[in-house]
């Protein structure tokens, strides 16, 4: 059975891949952990990762 997520914590998991400007983005979001932010840090992740493939594929970035 998986232990229950604390508040926060998926957030501080993936907060790794994030510049800090984006975390700032997504604590702006108005309103509690809800679809509008669940929403923002979905993209912003993906933007994340996109520029970490670009960053791998290309050795002089």
């Amino acid at each position: 059975m998986a232990r229950p997520v604390k508040h926060g914590e998926p957030l501080k998991r993936i907060a790794v891949a994030l510049a800090p400007s984006e975390i700032a983005a997504i604590d702006a979001e108005p309103g509690p952990a809800t679809y509008g932010r669940n929403d923002k840090i979905r993209e912003l992740l993906s933007e994340a990762l996109k520029r970490r493939a670009w960053r791998s594929e290309d050795p002089d970035a």
